[in-house]
């Protein structure tokens, strides 16, 4: 496994671009995406999972801020508003392309039914609590499975993909300032 200990953000000299930088960390972060996705995937047979999937979820933030705070330290002579933003957001993004080509896989060849099944229990859930059982949400839900007109893991996959990238960039974003703060006051 690996960890933050692992990058050598001493070596991480003046002359790599923030893309390389953001490259290697990326692994890292996948790694953290990929741990967090499995988690939430098996969190429905296992209570805690679902605990661990939910704190890596809300924990991402977190690691997003500590891997832009190292990176700032490590090139504080360079770093400025945009070569922070740039590290975070190309962090997210090799990152998430790890977590989408496990999540396809994961989802096409080891649960190829999962998202048939995790529908069909949402409308199992629905339809049994009487105040949701004829809401118009249900019913579209319920057509959708007769009709077979569920996302495709790759359809699934890519939407999350834009979605977590788009996210990504805005939380990059939102903590660029705060870890660039981070630093004046330390």
């Amino acid at each position: 496994i690996v960890s933050l200990q692992d990058i050598n953000w001493d070596t991480m000299d003046k002359e790599k671009s923030v893309l390389k930088c953001s490259a290697e960390t990326g692994v890292f972060f996948g790694i953290y995406l990929v741990a967090t996705f499995l988690s939430l995937v098996y969190s429905t047979s296992s209570p805690l999972l679902s605990m661990v999937g939910l704190a890596l979820f809300a924990g991402t933030p977190i690691v997003m801020a500590s891997l832009m705070y190292r990176y700032h330290t490590s090139h504080i002579e360079t770093s400025n508003f945009i070569s922070v933003w740039t590290f975070g957001s190309s962090t997210f993004i090799f990152g998430g392309l790890i977590w989408a080509f496990v999540a396809y896989f994961w989802l096409e060849y080891i649960l190829p039914g999962f998202i048939v099944t995790q529908a069909k229990e949402a409308l199992i859930l629905y339809e049994s609590v009487p105040e949701t059982k004829d809401l118009a949400f249900t019913k579209a839900l319920r057509a959708t499975i007769e009709n077979n007109e569920l996302p495709s893991p790759i359809y699934f996959t890519l939407q999350m993909l834009w979605s977590s990238l788009s996210l990504g960039i805005f939380m990059s974003l939102i903590l660029t300032p705060i870890v660039r703060l981070l630093k004046r006051k330390i």
